[in-house]
């Protein structure tokens, strides 16, 4: 598959775990969904690049599978790291 294709594949699959990773993590924070999706869709591309490197890259094999497999799960992982980070709380006076 063409890697602008898995990009895009990878982005959407990052951003829908940035979705439902800010549903269920919003409500402790006042951050918005923004930063979730951000931190989803870069972590699915990171997942993405690992994993099409590690085990291969040519049309409709493995790796392209195991690679769409594993962006939603990378993305999983860096929204929970992204989360660890202390925000900024403002005080109203």
């Amino acid at each position: 598959m063409d890697l602008q294709l898995m990009l895009i594949l990878w982005s959407v699959l990052g951003a829908l775990a940035g979705v439902v990773g800010g549903k269920l993590l919003a409500s402790r924070r006042r951050a918005g969904y923004l930063p979730y999706i951000a931190a989803g869709v870069f972590g699915g591309n990171i997942a993405g690049f690992i994993t099409r490197a590690a085990f291969g890259q040519d049309g409709y094999n493995m790796g392209e599978i195991i690679a769409v497999v594993a962006a939603p799960i990378g993305a999983a992982i860096f929204i929970g790291l992204a989360h660890l980070i202390p925000v900024r709380q403002t005080v109203n006076h």
